[in-house]
């Protein structure tokens, strides 16, 4: 469950890589250096029952050609194999990259479609109650430990915490929404989430202070979660966004989406939603995760508007 390398900033190498050869080139020996470097990199953090994204099936297509070729050339030297083979390993590596945009471009049309369920989910909350107190959190890891942190591992975190909000116990309780999104974060950026809750506004009104009990049970998920001998460690950071300093400069074009939301305020609403579909934005493909446990697992999800224990529905 432990990596020596930061997962997320490998895959994003190996994109950058393909997409370099691709729109500007490279020379010979700086693309020899560069295959040498990333795939002694990634052998260390890649796992076989992963569900990669395009560009990274792409290259392990490559890189099982390579040690193809290491066998038939008996060398272990990855840089003398690839200089000798390299015009048929830059073939290789760009030839299915229309196929792989396609699957980039599926993508960006999946949250499309996400931003409008989205969109619906909240729409129908804000409608439904007269007033919901909005909270934001981002959840992430202590920036000295992301290298530790395996996709599995964030995985096992989040489905912990998911069972958290739906058992509303603790710092979920008098929950009546969320939404939550996974993603990677950009160049050395480790994994996260975004993590959207609607509390009843009867019985909660301080967000910030639910923010920091939420990441206080973040910590308590995460902690001990590394291969130090202190077990006690708080690996799991996070930032409210229910923050009054963050949220000053927001104030003076009255474009604040999160706290209390009203219902006969429109304006809240309309605030409350666009900030809300951040979660969603097609256009964050430097952030979108490049590996999953499985073809159909989930990156982003919300709770069930239409449940026997929502008071007032018909």
């Amino acid at each position: 469950m432990f990596n020596s390398v930061n997962e997320p900033a490998i895959l994003l190498r190996i994109e950058k890589l393909i997409h370099t050869l691709i729109h500007r080139g490279y020379r010979d020996e700086t693309l020899v250096i560069e295959l040498v470097e990333i795939i002694e990199s990634f052998r260390l953090c890649y796992r076989e029952e992963y569900y990669y994204s395009p560009l990274i099936r792409d290259f392990i297509k490559v890189w099982t050609l390579i040690d193809v070729l290491c066998t038939e050339m008996q060398s272990i030297n990855f840089y003398y194999v690839i200089s000798k083979n390299l015009k048929d390993i830059r073939a290789a590596l760009i030839c299915n990259y229309h196929l792989s945009v396609q699957e980039i471009q599926d993508y960006s049309r999946q949250e499309v479609k996400n931003t409008e369920s989205l969109r619906e989910y909240l729409s129908n909350l804000f409608n439904h109650y007269a007033r919901l107190l909005v909270v934001r959190v981002d959840l992430k890891y202590d920036k000295d430990i992301r290298d530790q942190i395996s996709f599995e591992l964030f995985s096992q975190h989040m489905e912990v915490l998911r069972n958290r909000i739906s058992n509303k116990d603790g710092c979920f309780k008098g929950i009546e929404g969320f939404a939550w999104a996974l993603e990677q974060g950009a160049d050395l950026g480790g994994y996260h989430c975004h993590l959207l809750l609607l509390y009843q506004g009867a019985d909660h009104q301080n967000g910030f202070r639910l923010g920091k009990m939420v990441e206080a049970k973040w910590q308590e998920i995460t902690r001990g979660e590394t291969k130090s001998q202190d077990n006690t460690q708080e690996i799991g950071k996070a930032f409210v966004i229910n923050n009054y300093q963050y949220l000053k400069r927001f104030e003076a074009n009255n474009t604040i989406g999160v706290g209390m939301v009203y219902r006969d305020d429109p304006h809240s609403v309309h605030c409350a939603i666009a900030t809300a579909l951040y979660l969603t934005r097609p256009e964050k493909l430097d952030q979108y995760l490049r590996v999953k446990l499985s073809e159909s697992q989930k990156t982003f999800g919300t709770g069930q508007y239409r449940t026997r224990y929502r008071r007032g529905l018909k």
